[in-house]
């Protein structure tokens, strides 16, 4: 009974009804698969499958990118990396105008406040 090599994967050759695929042996393309399979402190053995659970399609061609750890990922994950920011100048700037008094001579004066963020690309 082989386990699948894929991280987080729990498939077994005789208890799923998945088809297991070896490594190519063309080495190139076995160290595509190896980094897209992210498993940094294992190096796969002669003996080690990867189950078709893992391949678009079914296909062994399309190699393996189907994995539990790309389910988690979501466009927050990307919030740490840098992109536009409002200059500290220009919300001053903002602020200051909508703290002065109005000059209309309407009875109501109303107010609202306005959230202050980035613009998203």
């Amino acid at each position: 009974m082989v386990m699948c090599f894929a991280p987080d994967c729990k498939h077994y050759s005789e208890r799923d009804r998945c088809r297991f695929f070896v490594f190519p042996s063309d080495e190139v393309e076995r160290k595509r698969w190896i980094a897209l399979l992210r498993r940094e402190n294992k190096q796969p053995s002669r003996y080690s499958l990867v189950c078709s659970c893992h391949f678009i399609d079914k296909d062994r061609n399309n190699g393996p990118t189907l994995f539990e750890h790309n389910k988690t990922k979501r466009f927050s994950d990307l919030s740490s990396a840098s992109g536009p920011k409002a200059k500290k100048s220009n919300i001053q700037i903002l602020e200051d105008e909508l703290s002065m008094p109005s000059t209309s001579h309407a009875s109501s004066h109303l107010h609202a406040e306005l959230p202050i963020s980035p613009i998203p690309c």
